[in-house]
């Protein structure tokens, strides 16, 4: 594998390159070309395990001019890495091949291909409740509230609704979604925000991290049967 070349931020005029920063929850800025590419990077960032993403980490040897796929993801504690690549569903069969080489390629060096397209980033409106969370990740609460919400919690191993929660913690519903956006509270990977969700304390989920990716979004690496 060869460093990318490629320059995200001079590749086209006509196309807005967004800047993911997310401190505290991801160990750096990202570059997203697309909202699509956006939306996977602020959903995986809100999941399980502490997350580091680069944007077109590397060019991969698999085709006359190479391949530089969109993302590489590696979780804190998990010894496989994960390359993702964002793509649009009608334009999977297209690069079907050059994705079965790069699987072929990676696969040996400790590396899984994960092909992730608008089914699994926009399914049932969760990249509207992804927005919500970046929006809520920034702002600020008195210290006395955020552990209030969490010392009511723990009196539920099998979790709680947020309304539920709201009421016996005496605090808003806008203080519990700033507490899923921070990682101290987990609805699971719908991150579902309504009242009648479930939350419960992230130690109580007992998510594998080696599948966290696979659960997270739904998906299977590319060229292994589901």
């Amino acid at each position: 594998m060869q460093p990318s070349s490629r320059k995200v931020v001079t590749r086209s005029p006509s196309r807005t390159v967004r800047i993911i920063n997310l401190n505290g929850i991801l160990d750096n800025p990202v570059e997203a070309e697309s909202s699509l590419e956006a939306d996977y990077v602020l959903r995986s960032a809100f999941g399980p395990g502490k997350k580091k993403i680069t944007h077109q980490p590397f060019k991969l040897p698999v085709s006359p001019k190479g391949y530089t796929p969109d993302f590489l993801e590696e979780t804190e504690g998990v010894e496989t890495k994960s390359v993702v690549e964002v793509k649009l569903q009608r334009k999977v069969t297209k690069y079907a091949d050059l994705f079965d080489r790069a699987a072929e390629y990676l696969l040996p060096r400790n590396y899984r291909l994960f092909v992730l397209t608008e089914k699994h980033l926009r399914k049932d409106g969760i990249e509207e409740r992804v927005r919500v969370l970046r929006r809520y990740a920034k702002a600020v609460f008195p210290a006395d509230s955020r552990q209030r919400v969490l010392d009511t919690l723990s009196a539920y191993p099998h979790g709680l609704a947020i309304g539920s929660l709201m009421r016996k913690a005496k605090v808003s519903r806008e203080l519990i979604i700033h507490l899923i956006a921070r990682k101290q509270l987990s609805s699971g990977s719908g991150l579902q925000l309504s009242d009648s969700a479930v939350v419960i304390l992230p130690e109580l989920t007992r998510m594998d991290p080696v599948v966290t990716l696979e659960a997270w979004f739904g998906v299977t690496p590319w060229g292994e049967v589901a």
